[in-house]
Formats: structure tokens, C-alpha cells, sequence
């Protein structure tokens, strides 16, 4: 299960998430040059939690909202069918999409489905998504600008 931590979340918030998760491993920058090279997936029930999101809790206290393998799934799925094919096939070449979301946002997926259709992801640093000009640069397709309550795709 991967439960998504931001490196300037709080102390006080990673703990409360770590220990409500039950996370075994916290996989940062050291983790990752050290860490282990034995890799092997794994058969899971489609059921069973994929990743589990926290919120900020209207006590304060962070609150985990699960995701399961089989959501995730259909929701690729769906996104690849009606969102990121489309696109591609309007444009007649593979799409170029800028991921200017935190990985802990409850939708940081939606860019990444379009891996699964052969297209590329840019993953858009924090500075450079407060300067919107500086994104053209980088010739992409699309940046999805979100909010808790607008979603839009703006094409460049």
C-alpha cells in the first residue's frame, strides 16, 4: 500500500499519518540509492487498499481515505478511454503532460495514466509551477490546474 508524504509536511502530520498507516517503510532519497535490489511484485485481490490518501481532518487530525486496486484500475481505464486516447488521437502523435500536482493530492494519478498509453509525464517542481511561462518551455500538451473544486485542462 503506498501512502504518500510530502518532504515539508509538518513533523506532527507525517507522524500521525505514519502511525495511523501502519507504514513499514519510509521511502525517501537514502532509501532509494540504498535500499533494497530485490524487488518482486506481488499477486493482490483487487479489494485490497492500493494507497491510502490522508486529508486535513476537520479536528486536525488527519484523516486516510483508501483507494483500492480495483478503483485505481477502473479509474486508469476510464481516464485512458475517454481523457488521454482522445487527445492523443486529435493531435496524431503521443502527448507531452505536464504533473504539476503534489503527490499526495487524491487525483496525483490522473497525469500519470498516460504512461500507461506509451505517452511522457513531466513531473513540474514546485518553483517552477509558480511560474506559469516557464512550463511552455518545456513544449507539453496539457497542464491540469486543480483546486479542491475546479478541475480544467488547458492546452497550450
Amino acid at each position: 500500500m503506498y501512502v504518500p508524504l510530502e518532504p515539508g509536511m509538518p513533523a506532527e502530520r507525517v507522524n500521525s499519518i505514519l502511525r495511523q498507516s501502519g507504514a513499514a517503510i519510509v521511502i525517501d532519497e537514502d532509501f532509494a540509492a540504498d535500499g533494497p535490489d530485490d524487488f518482486r511484485p506481488v499477486d493482490v485481490h483487487p479489494q485490497q487498499a492500493a494507497y491510502v490518501v490522508f486529508t486535513s481532518g476537520t479536528t486536525g487530525e488527519p484523516k486516510g481515505v483508501i483507494g483500492t486496486h480495483a478503483a485505481v484500475g477502473a479509474y486508469a481505464d476510464d481516464h485512458l478511454d475517454h481523457v488521454v486516447t482522445p487527445a492523443a488521437a486529435r493531435l496524431g502523435r503521443p502527448l507531452r503532460i505536464a504533473h504539476a500536482w503534489s503527490f499526495a493530492f487524491d487525483a496525483a494519478w490522473q497525469p500519470l495514466v498516460a504512461l500507461l498509453g506509451g505517452h511522457a509525464v513531466h513531473v513540474v517542481d514546485e518553483h517552477t509551477q509558480q511560474i506559469d511561462p516557464a512550463l511552455t518551455d518545456k513544449d507539453l500538451d496539457a497542464l491540469v490546474d486543480s483546486n479542491p473544486t475546479v478541475f480544467s485542462a488547458r492546452p497550450f
